[in-house]
This record gives C-alpha cells, structure tokens and sequence, in this order.
C-alpha cells in the first residue's frame, strides 16, 4: 500500500482521485483536494459509513464528529457508477465534510485498511439497517468469529419500524446502541423528487445538475 500526500492542481480531476483507490488503500477528499489520511485518522475516532445519496440532514445528525466513508464498492450491488460518487464527493465538499474513499465493502475490510494507516480501536456508527444487514447476511459472514480479533467496535442508531438483530454473530461483534431521534429521512423518497430533509446547498445542487430526474 502506499500513502497518498496531498494533491491538488488543475491537472488533475475527480477521476484521477479515484483511480488512486483500490483493495488496500483509500484516500482522503476534503475541499477540493486530496489530504494526508493520518492527518484526519488522528482527529477522528468515530468512522460514518454510507452511500449519502444525496447526502441529508439524518447523515449530519448521525455523522457528527464522524468522519464519512464512501465505498466504491457495495456489497451487494458491487462497484458504483464514478459519476455518481463524484457527484456525492462534491456534495459532501459543499457541506465541508472530509469523506475516506475505499474500494472496502464489508466493515472487516475498512478496519484492516484504516488499521494500517493508523492503529486504533475506531467505532464504526451505523443505522440499525446496516447493522441488520451485516449480521444478518449468512452469505457474507460465517459465524462471527472473523469479528473476534477486532478491536473496533461498532455504534447502532435506531430506526423507526426497524428492530435491531442480535444473533450468534453479535456475541462476537462488540457493538452498543445509541439514543439518538432522527426524522427518519428516506434518500429514495429524496430521489423521487421530494428535497424535504435536504440542506439548502444540497437541493440546489441536486436541482442545477438535474440528478435523480430519470429517477
């Protein structure tokens, strides 16, 4: 794995950026610009997980004082579309989050690469849907053992109409749940037109570059 410093020039697009990303390295967007993953892993002991597609006012709620990661990769539909991601990057940069980028899908994969940039126990803070799917997929997981040499441990945030899955996996998952109150925001109601719960920089961007209208 090698380290990406920080870069920056008009030479260089959103599509150079991810092309730096693979199985054992990620990179570190945050205005504009790509910054020294270490200098931000030092800051940050709480990783936010999600697609944020579009990003809305629940992902802020939840990811305060949590630094975001986008995966190119998603577990179950595989790797995203570039144009979509770079659209969610910008978004993201227009709410001055800093975002990880990794090609690391499952949350075993994220730690081990996060591991070797800095080692620390981080806590991954998830909503409950996440969660369930994690523990509850049989097809990606074994029994939970692959979870017992971890020292990060996971955050749940509830949702409503969802309860929280705990099986014979999960003893082997340090995990806790938080009281959080979310408005239960849905991007796919987003998407299908309707911006309530978006950030104003949010639904104007969605609304100048004309995303979701196929959708």
């Amino acid at each position: 794995m090698n380290r990406v410093d920080v870069i920056g020039g008009t030479n260089i697009n959103y599509n150079d950026y991810l092309s730096l990303v693979d199985e054992d390295s990620c990179i570190l967007y945050h205005r504009g610009q790509l910054h020294r993953i270490v200098d931000y892993l030092r800051q940050y002991d709480i990783i936010y997980s999600g697609s944020f597609n579009p990003p809305h006012n629940d992902h802020l709620l939840i990811g305060k004082n949590a630094l975001f990661e986008i995966s190119l990769e998603n577990v179950r539909k595989g790797k995203l579309n570039r144009d979509d991601v770079i659209h969610r990057l910008k978004m993201l940069d227009l709410l001055d989050i800093p975002v990880l980028i990794t090609m690391a899908p499952r949350f075993l994969e994220k730690d081990a690469i996060l591991q070797w940039y800095w080692k620390k126990p981080y806590t991954y803070r998830m909503g409950v849907d996440t969660w369930n799917t994690m523990v509850g997929a049989r097809d990606l997981l074994q029994n939970g053992a692959e979870f017992d040499n971890m020292t990060s441990k996971f955050e749940i945030v509830p949702r409503k109409g969802h309860e929280t899955i705990i099986n014979d996996v999960t003893r082997h998952i340090k995990f806790s749940q938080i009281k959080l109150t979310t408005a239960d925001i849905s991007s796919n109601i987003i998407r299908g037109g309707n911006p309530e719960g978006l950030p104003a920089k949010i639904a104007a961007y969605i609304k100048e570059n004309k995303l979701y209208e196929s959708q």
